[in-house]
């Protein structure tokens, strides 16, 4: 005798979420509050921007005041230091003060090429931040 046995079962499951309201609620105010975050921080990384940019700006004009200057020093130098040679050719100043005045003569040189080399990096410095091309 054969017999067959057949089971069958039939089964419902029903999920009712009865707080999913709260969860939808929390997840706008992160999310509010997400972009809240994203829009301070871009305000900010403008305002850090326009403080570098009014800084460089400023770095540049006293950059052009330490280079008139160093010129001014170096002209004063030079007529020093030319008036100084031609006063040692004639024996009226000893060789100290020749190579006094030449050491000071060098150093203005030295100081009037870096002032120009340190206005140029810090125009160079405008120019980028305004988004021109990098040229000598």
């Amino acid at each position: 005798m054969l017999g067959c046995f057949f089971n069958q079962s039939i089964s419902f499951g029903l999920s009712i979420p009865i707080f999913n309201g709260l969860q939808s609620r929390t997840s706008v105010k992160r999310a509010q509050i997400n972009l809240e975050n994203v829009t301070y921080a871009a305000q900010l990384a403008k305002n850090n921007l326009n403080k570098t940019i009014n800084q460089t700006v400023l770095d540049v004009k006293a950059a052009k005041k330490r280079y008139d200057a160093a010129q001014k020093t170096f002209d004063a130098n030079k007529v020093a230091y030319e008036a100084i040679s031609q006063r040692y050719e004639v024996g009226l100043v000893n060789s100290l003060d020749l190579t006094t005045s030449k050491t000071n003569f060098d150093k203005s040189q030295f100081d009037l090429i870096q002032a120009k080399y340190n206005l140029l990096f810090k125009s160079k410095m405008i120019d980028f931040y305004l988004g021109n091309p990098l040229t000598l």
